[in-house]
């Protein structure tokens, strides 16, 4: 029998500081290795089962365990501009 882990609760506030980090890190284009360095330094921190960084260059990050899997993918890279 598999045991589910309890969803992490993050504040208003860590998340905004994750998002603030992760867009003031420099990740153009096929140059997001800080990016999903930070994205993974972070999951370990918040106590995530493992964080890697994939083959592809892709942060990735298992917490919990149980009859699915869920997965959110996004983009990291950013470009330059004023909005």
């Amino acid at each position: 029998m598999q045991t589910e882990t309890a969803p992490t609760v993050l504040t208003d506030s860590e998340i905004e500081s994750l998002l603030v980090d992760l867009v003031s890190t420099p990740s153009p284009s096929t140059g997001e290795a800080a990016a999903a360095r930070l994205l993974v330094d972070w999951m370990t921190a918040h106590g995530y089962d493992d964080a890697v960084i994939d083959d592809a260059g892709n942060a990735v990050g298992i917490i919990g365990s149980g009859s699915r899997d869920m997965v959110l993918l996004g983009h990291i890279d950013t470009f330059g501009g004023n909005f």
